[in-house]
C-alpha cells in the first residue's frame, strides 16, 4: 500500500533554502527493515512531484544519490532498504507560481505504480490545451525589458514580444518569412511602423493635427519639416534647410518647377495662358548704346522682344532691337546709357 511521506509548502522559499523529508514511517529507514521484511526482497518506489515554481536540486541522505527536479517536474526513485530520507536545495525560483507544493509518496517493493498525471495537469509546467477566461492580466514591479509575453513558431521565434516597460516588437510571417509591423521603443521615435523594403498601406482616411508637420529625413537623417497645414489653415510645403528648394515633377524623373530662395523657376516645357502660352522669358536693366551685344540667357532663339530707355522722359529717345539668337541680341538707345528689356519664346 503507498504511504504519503511529505507534503511540503515552498511558498516563499529564497533560492539557496534547505529542507529535509523523513523516510521514517515507510519501515525502510535504520530499525525499520527488520520490522518489515519486504523490504528486504526488494526495493520500494518514491515518486516525487515538484508542483511548485522552485526547481530543486534532490540528495538521499543514506546512498547520495542526487538528482535535479526542475519546477512542475515529477520522478520515480528505487530506495532500498536503510535509506534514512532525503534532503532538497532550492536553485531558482519562478514568478508568482499558482501552486507551490512539493509531493513525495512511498510504494512497496513489487506494487503497482500508477501512471504520472499529465503535463497539462500542472500549473506549473504547462502542456497541451489550456481554455481560460479572464477580465485582465498583470505583471507588475519587473525590472526594465523584463519579457512578459514571448509568441512564435518552430523556425521563426519572438513574432510578438512585449516587455514590462511597454516596449514592444508584433512580426509576421508571409511566406515563411517575418515581417516587423510594428515596434515600440523606450528611446528614440517612440513607435515605428513597418520595415526597411516593406509598403505600408493605409485603407482609412489619415488625420494630423492643425500645424504638425510631415517630416522626411535629409541625407544626413536629420528629420525636417515637409508638409503641414498652418494655424491659418494654409497648406504649407516646405523646402529642406540648406537646400531651401521644392521641385515639382509631373512623374518621376520629370520636374517642370523648381522653387528656391530667389523665385520659382519653370524648368520644363511652357506657361499655359488663357490667350497662348510663353515657355521662356527674361529681362533686365542694362547699359546700352549703338548696336550693344546683350545676353539674354533664355537658352532658346527668342520670339520677341520689348524695351525702353531708362531715361527721365518718355518718348525722348528711341530704341532699336535686332538679330536674336540663343544667346544674345542687339540693342541701339538714341538717348540715354540705359534701357529695360524684356523677352521671350512662344
Amino acid at each position: 500500500m503507498s504511504i504519503p511521506i511529505a507534503q511540503i509548502n515552498l511558498s516563499g522559499v529564497l533560492v539557496g533554502a534547505t529542507g529535509k523529508i523523513d523516510f521514517a514511517n515507510t519501515g525502510i529507514s535504520a530499525g525499520g527493515v527488520s520490522a518489515n521484511p519486504a523490504h528486504t526482497k526488494g526495493a520500494g518506489t518514491v515518486h516525487i512531484f515538484n508542483e511548485s515554481g522552485s526547481g530543486l536540486i534532490i540528495a538521499f541522505q543514506t546512498s547520495g544519490d542526487s538528482f535535479f527536479l526542475p519546477a512542475g517536474g515529477w520522478t520515480d526513485k528505487k530506495v532500498g532498504g536503510g535509506e534514512a530520507g532525503m534532503n532538497y536545495t532550492v536553485i531558482y525560483n519562478l514568478p508568482n507560481p499558482p501552486v507551490t507544493l512539493l509531493l513525495v509518496t512511498y510504494y512497496n517493493p513489487h506494487e503497482p505504480i500508477p501512471y504520472v498525471p499529465t503535463l497539462g495537469n500542472s500549473p506549473i509546467g504547462i502542456g497541451g490545451t489550456i481554455a481560460t477566461s479572464f477580465n485582465s492580466l498583470s505583471n507588475e514591479t519587473n525590472t526594465v525589458q523584463t519579457l512578459v509575453i514571448d509568441i512564435g513558431q518552430q523556425g521563426n521565434a519572438n513574432l510578438i514580444t512585449i516587455n514590462s516597460d511597454g516596449s514592444f516588437v508584433w512580426k509576421v510571417l508571409q511566406a515563411g518569412v517575418a515581417h516587423q509591423i510594428l515596434k515600440g521603443e523606450i528611446s528614440g521615435p517612440p513607435l515605428q511602423i513597418g520595415q526597411l523594403g516593406d509598403l505600408t498601406e493605409v485603407l482609412g482616411n489619415l488625420l494630423i493635427d492643425n500645424n504638425i508637420a510631415l517630416e522626411w529625413k535629409d541625407t544626413g537623417g536629420t528629420a525636417r519639416p515637409v508638409l503641414l497645414v498652418d494655424n491659418s489653415n494654409q497648406v504649407v510645403l516646405e523646402g529642406v534647410t540648406g537646400t531651401n528648394a521644392v521641385v515639382l515633377s509631373s512623374s518621376p524623373g520629370s520636374a517642370q518647377w523648381k522653387i528656391t530662395a530667389t523665385g520659382p523657376q519653370l524648368l520644363a516645357n511652357t506657361i499655359n495662358l488663357l490667350g497662348g502660352s510663353i515657355s521662356r522669358q527674361n529681362g533686365g536693366v542694362i547699359n546700352c548704346g549703338s548696336g550693344t551685344t546683350i545676353s539674354h540667357g533664355l537658352g532658346a532663339n527668342p520670339s520677341w522682344f520689348a524695351g525702353s530707355p531708362w531715361i527721365a522722359q518718355p518718348g525722348s529717345a528711341t530704341m532699336g532691337m535686332q538679330n536674336g539668337n540663343s544667346t544674345t541680341f542687339q540693342a541701339t538707345v538714341g538717348s540715354g546709357t540705359q534701357i529695360v528689356w524684356v523677352g521671350g519664346t512662344l
